[in-house]
């Protein structure tokens, strides 16, 4: 009887566990906090080779870009020393709310968006150690040819500085620039 007992009380104890587990919300793979490791930056036209690259670890110039998905649907984004066109450094810092509806990621800030910085995203890849997502804007560049014309002539020098005076700038802007997709890959690992 003792014995039979012991075993009643070992099978409940399973029971429980087993049953208790299979109550748990199961968690989703992308909660939990991400830095960015890779980004490559596409360019859907042909003819703007000198705007693509790949295996860069920054976008803003930033030292660190770090997402935290919380499992109450909250996030928080950090940018550390994003470089501006002035030579100054900042970190941009914002929470929200995000929502994965299939494989579309969507960041609902509580501040204003940031200008270049992604909002919808699609997911390309979620496991345990790695987030891959990509997200879309338009632009606009100058074609291969005109670069290339440019460094021939000095008008650009070869780390794609612009040697003309702002008018000239302009002018070239106006003249030359067209319509352009970007789509940016961002490469995360779980931290």
């Amino acid at each position: 009887m003792k014995g039979t007992l012991k075993l009643l009380a070992a099978l409940s104890i399973i029971l429980i566990s087993v049953s208790c587990s299979d109550d748990e919300p199961k968690v989703d793979p992308i909660v939990g906090l991400w830095e960015l490791d890779d980004v490559a930056r596409e360019i859907e036209q042909s003819g703007f080779t000198y705007l693509e690259y790949e295996n860069e670890n920054d976008i803003f110039g930033e030292s660190a870009y770090t997402i935290e998905f919380k499992s109450d649907f909250t996030f928080e984004r950090i940018l550390e020393d994003v470089a501006f066109s002035d030579g100054s450094t900042s970190d941009l810092e914002e929470e929200g709310e995000w929502e994965l509806d299939g494989d579309e990621l969507d960041f609902d800030a509580e501040d204003d968006e940031y200008g270049g910085l992604g909002y919808s995203f699609d997911v390309l890849e979620v496991t345990a150690t790695n987030l891959t997502l990509s997200y879309g804007e338009d632009g606009t560049g100058f074609p291969d040819s005109k670069v290339d014309d440019w460094l021939a002539d000095g008008t650009v020098t070869s780390s794609g500085q612009f040697t003309v005076t702002q008018e000239e700038y302009d002018s070239l802007v106006l003249n030359f620039s067209e319509s352009i997709g970007v789509v940016y890959i961002l490469e995360f690992d779980k931290e």
